[in-house]
């Protein structure tokens, strides 16, 4: 085997890819998207290529492949142009948007000052420690630039900017990578006047006391709730301010008379209590004690009504009434009409004719 036979089955080449990237796109990506894009970095290191070179990337099937290009190309990774495609200079993207953010702030006039001013100086500690705990300290600078646009247009407080990209990191969504998520929640929080940890504090409250209904809701229905049963549950928070004390009273409540519980049926039932004004467990307990001692009453006047042993009234003979008075006077003996005639008389005193 020759030398060149050797180094050409080794693959010993690199292939460069931005840790931006890395960073800020691949968490968002699929599979097939991840692969797609480090596999064009390697093929076409120019970072273009057209519609016909696509029939010779075979490390994806066709469909995969289509699914994966469209996938990039909206995720700004991958521009189109006809039938040319060219992979987006995130670099240079970067540091544009540096240079952008910089200049809206006066970085050039900065140069010449000494230092970093107290607020700045509070900004670089928060976009630090944000990065830190939240991007394993390699945060994108579009999320720098999202910090400065809360602090500085926005006008939140350290503690709130840190709580959003704190809240958008919970679970395994993955949306503080969603740069317009985050900067769509930003904006709401702004327009809701959340600016502040004692405003935004009511928010997050009741956003808890939610997961903890939709927690405690699951786990009595024994299944996932959907879409539909956690807006419910969303309302019995934010416009019947339901405790989950009470949400799950009011469902143990439905239980003992429903095979089945449904997530309205517990709304009907807090709902009921609510126009009681019944806001408290204990007060709920006491409430359905009484409808409960009520509808054993009910029920025990029903079944009187119906019972077998009924009053001369409810036979309907009544006191005075000619029915009575005849069958009084009628005689007890046998009447003439009853079929005893001339014949069976007569015999009763013997038979002359002998």
């Amino acid at each position: 085997m020759k030398r060149d036979d050797v180094r050409n089955e080794l693959l010993l080449s690199d292939t460069s890819v931005p840790d931006v990237f890395l960073v800020q796109y691949a968490p968002l990506l699929g599979r097939e998207a991840v692969v797609a894009y480090l596999f064009i970095r390697m093929l076409f290191p120019s970072g273009r290529f057209t519609q016909d070179d696509t029939g010779n990337m075979n490390f994806l099937s066709p469909s995969d492949l289509s699914k994966a290009l469209a996938e990039l190309i909206e995720n700004d990774l991958l521009i189109r142009n006809e039938n040319e495609y060219t992979l987006t200079d995130l670099k240079k993207k970067e540091v544009e948007e540096y240079i952008k953010v910089s200049l809206a702030r006066g970085g050039a006039d900065r140069a010449s000052l000494p230092g970093l001013s107290a607020d700045e100086k509070q900004r670089n500690v928060l976009a630090d420690s944000i990065s830190k705990s939240i991007y394993g300290g390699r945060m994108a600078y579009v999320f720098h630039r999202l910090v400065d646009k809360c602090l500085y247009e926005y006008k939140f407080e350290s503690e709130v900017v840190y709580r959003l990209f704190e809240e958008c990191a919970e679970g395994n969504s993955r949306q503080h990578y969603k740069i317009s998520y985050m900067e769509k929640k930003a904006e709401d929080w702004y327009k809701s006047g959340y600016t502040t940890m004692e405003a935004l504090s009511h928010v997050l409250a009741k956003k808890k006391r939610v997961e903890d209904l939709v927690k405690i809701m699951g786990k009595l229905s024994r299944k996932r709730l959907d879409g539909i049963d956690i807006e419910r549950i969303e309302t019995w928070v934010n416009a019947l301010d339901i405790s989950p004390e009470l949400a799950e009273y009011a469902y143990r409540v439905n239980s003992d008379y429903r095979k089945t519980v449904t997530m309205k049926n517990v709304e009907d039932k807090l709902t009921e209590w609510v126009a009681a004004d019944v806001r408290t467990l204990d007060r709920a307990v006491v409430y359905e004690a009484e409808r409960h001692n009520e509808n054993k009453l009910k029920a025990k006047k029903t079944k009187s009504r119906e019972n077998a042993w009924k009053t001369g009234k409810d036979a309907g003979i009544v006191k005075g009434s000619d029915d009575g008075k005849k069958a009084a006077k009628a005689p007890s003996g046998p009447k003439p009409e009853d079929g005893i005639g001339d014949d069976v008389i007569l015999a009763l005193f013997g038979d002359d004719e002998e």
